[in-house]
């Protein structure tokens, strides 16, 4: 989720970024389809990392070819749509929230990893609180998503002096490691959050970069376990450009389309900016998943991996979040059920839906706080609602 001004965002002029993206594409020759290419082949990349994480020591590191071998296109087999739900399971117990996963009825679990508070220092890890989640919710029968972001300083590369986007073998190691801790427990690892803001991946934007992490994430996870299904990062719905802070998901998507339909299993989305219900005709969740259908160039699902609807607390919205100040709980919970709705009726262009969230609540100036199903003072309308639609056929 775009943790700040998402609405502003989606404001600044269209004329702008057009101008914008054309510049670029005449500047770098840049090709308009993904249809007319071929995918991306593992490449040896040279970036830089700190020895420290006080000053840092610039290396050249090389991405080791072996990390990285051709990989076959990755398939995964139709089948009916899947919906869950994401918890917050670091930093309270997990307890409580996976009872409520269950007693809703979802079927999948997604608990983000966040890299830099499991192995904040290079060797040293601290996963208990993941280790929590993935038992209780295997004890439950529960398909576990787990999603990778927050690399730390020093498995960052580096550009001037400022971090930037984790170091891909680095990346690959990594999921190496959790997916071997897991194995059998963990069905699905999202590879990276919402890449096309600086505030997620780091300074430097950079599609073909993100490709090469999946790449070299994707033939880590299979490695060890190739029933995993790899879903490419959710990207933030920003729809414009500023290569400083944010890029245009569409743009985003066109330039990595054809590589991660080849790369993952599923293509990753994140939809938590409406204000309207999935089923109007030509809705912005319509457009959002048939337009990254289409820029994929290929007959991949799509995983919607944060579904949220924003509703004010305590009748306040944070800052750059007043596009949802009028929003009711009674709509909230319409419109989520109205997007499982859609997505049920088109089961070739949809896999799996997870609700964005259960019970990232703080309080009235903390924007997770719009989205949870969950408050201290009890269960939004939303929690009812869902559990009615998932008990349906």
């Amino acid at each position: 989720m775009l943790r700040g001004n998402m609405r502003t965002l989606h404001e600044l002029p269209r004329a702008i970024a057009s101008i914008v993206i054309l510049a670029i594409l005449l500047v770098c020759g840049c090709q308009t389809s993904v249809q007319t290419r071929t995918p991306t082949m593992p490449k040896t990349l040279v970036t830089a990392v700190p020895m420290t994480t006080t000053t840092p020591v610039m290396i050249q590191r090389v991405l080791r070819p072996e990390m990285i071998p051709t990989l076959m296109p990755a398939t995964l087999a139709p089948g009916r749509l899947e919906i869950g739900v994401q918890v917050h399971g670091c930093g309270q117990p997990p307890d409580e929230a996976i009872e409520l996963v269950t007693q809703a009825g979802f079927s999948w679990v997604k608990q983000q990893v966040r890299w830099d508070e499991i192995e904040g220092v290079r060797g040293a890890y601290a996963w208990k609180c993941i280790d929590d989640v993935v038992e209780q919710a295997y004890a439950r029968g529960l398909e576990v998503l787990l999603s990778v972001t927050t690399a730390p300083r020093w498995a960052r590369t580096w550009t001037a002096g400022e971090p930037g986007p984790p170091d891909a073998d680095l990346l690959a190691a990594f999921l190496t490691n959790m997916v071997k801790r897991y194995k059998g427990k963990v069905n699905s690892v999202e590879v990276f959050n919402e890449p096309n803001l600086a505030v997620e991946w780091g300074d430097n934007l950079n599609p073909g970069y993100y490709v090469q992490m999946l790449i070299a994430g994707s033939q880590a996870i299979k490695q060890v376990d190739p029933n995993i299904m790899v879903i490419s990062a959710g990207l933030a719905p920003t729809r414009w450009n500023d290569w400083g802070t944010a890029i245009d998901d569409l743009e985003y998507m066109r330039r990595i389309g054809l590589d991660t339909a080849y790369y993952a299993d599923c293509i990753g989305a994140h939809f938590n900016d409406g204000t309207s219900s999935p089923l109007a005709s030509g809705s912005p969740f319509e457009q959002l998943v048939t337009s990254y259908r289409t820029l994929v160039g290929q007959p991949k699902p799509v995983c919607l991996t944060e579904f949220g609807i924003a509703t004010p607390v305590n009748g306040k919205t944070p800052k750059g979040f007043q596009w949802a100040a009028r929003t009711t709980p009674e709509q909230q919970a319409q419109w989520l059920v109205d997007g499982i709705r859609w997505a049920k009726s088109h089961p070739e262009l949809v896999r799996l839906v997870i609700i964005w969230n259960l019970n990232y609540y703080g309080d009235d100036s903390d924007p997770n706080s719009l989205y949870s199903l969950w408050t201290p003072m009890g269960m939004r309308p939303a929690y009812d609602a869902l559990r009615a639609v998932l008990r349906q056929p």
